[in-house]
Order: C-alpha cells, then sequence, then structure tokens
C-alpha cells in the first residue's frame, strides 16, 4: 500500500491510497507459463502439433488487428481478411517472382497493406456502425477478384507456391521448420506484449475514448478523424504482419484462401475470444483453429460445421459477454456473490 501525494489544479495537496492489484502477479506468471509453453511445442511435441500452433500464432497476429480496430476503437471492419491476404501476397510474388528474401519482404507487405488500409479507413471519417462495415465488406469481396487479375505474377486461381522457406542464421541446430515456428511464436508474444502496452498507455485509454463517448474525446482535444486513420491504418500493417507470418509458414497462397469468410471468421474469433482485451485474439485464434478439429472428432456433418459454430457464439455471448478473456472474471464474480450470500445467510441465522 502506498501513499501518493497529488497536487492538484487549486493548489491543495491531496492524498491518496493505492493499493497494489493482488491479481497483477497471477496474471504475469500465467502470461509467462504460456511464453514458455509456446517456446517450447517444438521439443515436446511432434511436427503436425507443431505446425498448428505455429497457425494459432498467425491467426492471434490477424485477431489482435481486428481487435485493435473493432475492439478497442469501435471502427467495425470486415476487410482485415484481405489486408491478412495482401500481407501474404506481397510476401509470395517479392519472395517468388524476385527471388527477395522473406526478411526484405516483411517491411514491404506491411507497407502494402497499411497503406491500401489508411486509404480504406478514409470513409470512417464521415460514416460508422453498419456503413463502414459494409463499405470495408466490398473491399473483402474485391479482394480475390483482384488477385486473379494479376495473372501469372500472382498464380492465377490455382495460387502461388514458393519454393523457398524463411531464412535461417547458419549456426541454428535444428530443422528450418522449427526456426519457422520459433519466428512465428516469438513475433506473436511481441505482438501480444506491445498490443498490452498500448492498452494500458495513456494512447490506449485514447483509443477506448473514442470508442465509447467520441464526441467527448473531441473536446478534450483529440483529433478523433486522425486517430482513427492511424488505427486504421496500423491495423491493416499489422494483419500484412500476419500475412508475411502465413506465406512463411504455408509456402503457398490462393485467392481461395481470403474470401469473405476469412474476414467473418477474425470477426467473430475476436468477438468469441474477447474484444478489447489481450488475450481474447489468442484464445479466438485457438478457437478458430481447433473448431473444425473438434467438429471433425465429434462426427459433426461438414454442411453443419457453421450452424454449430454460430450456436457457440450465441452461447459466449448470452453468458459469456466478455468473450473467453473474461471468464476469470466472470468466476471470481460468481465466487464473491457465493460468498456474500452464504454470509449473509449465516447472519440471519445468527
Amino acid at each position: 500500500m502506498t501513499s501518493i501525494k497529488e497536487v492538484v489544479a487549486t493548489g491543495t495537496v491531496r492524498t491518496s491510497v493505492v493499493t497494489a492489484d493482488p491479481t497483477r502477479w497471477a496474471r504475469t506468471g500465467v502470461w509467462i507459463a504460456v511464453a514458455l509453453i509456446v517456446l517450447l511445442v517444438p521439443l515436446l511435441t511432434d511436427r503436425i502439433t507443431m505446425r498448428a500452433v505455429g497457425d494459432v500464432a498467425v491467426f492471434a497476429v490477424v485477431i489482435m488487428s481486428s481487435n485493435l480496430l473493432t475492439g478497442v476503437t469501435g471502427q467495425i471492419s470486415l476487410a482485415q481478411g484481405a489486408f491478412f491476404g495482401m500481407g501474404a501476397y506481397t510476401t509470395a510474388m517479392l519472395v517468388q517472382n524476385l527471388d527477395m528474401s522473406y526478411w526484405a519482404s516483411l517491411p514491404i507487405a506491411v507497407l502494402v497493406a497499411a497503406t491500401v488500409g489508411a486509404i480504406a479507413g478514409l470513409p470512417a471519417l464521415r460514416i460508422a456502425g453498419l456503413h463502414l462495415a459494409l463499405v470495408t465488406l466490398g473491399l473483402a469481396l474485391v479482394f480475390p477478384t483482384a488477385i486473379l487479375r494479376l495473372g501469372d505474377a500472382g498464380g492465377g486461381p490455382a495460387g502461388l507456391s514458393v519454393d523457398k522457406s524463411l531464412e535461417m542464421p547458419p549456426w541454428f541446430p535444428f530443422a528450418d521448420s522449427v526456426w519457422t515456428y520459433w519466428v512465428l511464436a516469438i513475433v506473436m508474444l511481441l505482438v501480444l506484449l506491445a498490443s498490452h502496452n498500448l492498452l494500458k498507455s495513456r494512447t490506449g485509454r485514447t483509443l477506448f475514448a473514442i470508442r465509447d463517448q467520441p464526441l467527448l474525446a473531441a473536446a478534450l482535444g483529440t483529433n478523433v478523424r486522425v486517430v482513427k486513420v492511424v488505427t486504421f491504418a496500423g491495423a491493416s500493417g499489422l494483419a500484412g504482419l500476419a500475412g508475411w507470418m502465413f506465406t512463411a509458414q504455408h509456402h503457398f497462397v490462393s485467392p481461395a484462401d481470403f474470401g469473405v469468410f476469412l474476414s467473418l471468421n477474425i470477426l467473430l474469433a475476436m468477438t468469441l475470444g474477447g474484444a478489447g482485451t489481450v488475450a481474447g485474439p489468442l484464445l479466438g485464434a485457438i478457437f478458430l483453429r481447433f473448431i473444425p478439429d473438434v467438429s471433425d472428432a465429434a462426427g459433426v456433418p461438414l454442411i453443419l460445421a457453421p450452424a454449430v459454430t454460430g450456436v457457440i457464439l450465441i452461447l459466449a455471448l448470452l453468458f459469456l459477454p466478455q468473450g473467453l478473456a473474461g471468464i476469470p472474471s466472470r468466476v471470481a464474480e460468481l465466487w464473491r456473490r457465493f460468498i456474500r450470500n452464504r454470509t449473509a445467510a449465516t447472519g440471519d441465522r445468527t
């Protein structure tokens, strides 16, 4: 417990008491454990599991881009799958067609997606909500067709294969697939860490204010228009980074991989994981990657899989309005309510 003295505008001194958050170290310990488990996957599991967890890392980054845009600033975007595809296709074409290294293609892939995102974000200056969602949906619908217009450079309907693997240092003792996995895992962990720091900072509080009270944020001096465009560009660039990760992982891109349903699934996973949280994108990525496998194992017909996903989403919104990331706080709330009721019942008997 620490006393902090604050000098207020009147010149008087006010003393307030700040109590340390008892769950802070527990949350830190959980994140450290998650990071260690993720990094140790190649040493503890087989190649198939390692590849699946690598997909989770890719999805977590692209879902975080949707989270920053929709979950934090309240700008509904259905084009994150298109920005994801821009990063993936830019990487594939530069590496395969121009013999560029993956590392050299990384900033270009992010820049291309961010630039298109900044342009696509301009309508957000005048429209919001459903109208903005429809505008971004148009971009998601156009992207696969635009890829086909590239002809042989983009591989056409059959897609584009990349012959090279992610470059690794000569001293690395394991296979190139392990190197690729560790790069993807470290990128994901750094994105989650950076997102945590952003959301806890003054900038993060500004973004939440724009989502909840845009007029008040503008009255307090925030240039809402600029922040919206910058956020759109940043989130699109983050999706482009995930696209780079996708190509490095799969060595293949196809227009079918980046259709409009991908954007819808990204938004779905963001909502289910927990909008506006750091853990939400990771939990949503696990759901997005493994729910098809769980459905297959349960014997659910392929035609009914979307219906099952929809039911899960409805139940989550009813019982977990904060998403999967809100389960600990929900359990804690129910426990406190139980203790309160039990204490009250004991008091009544005495």
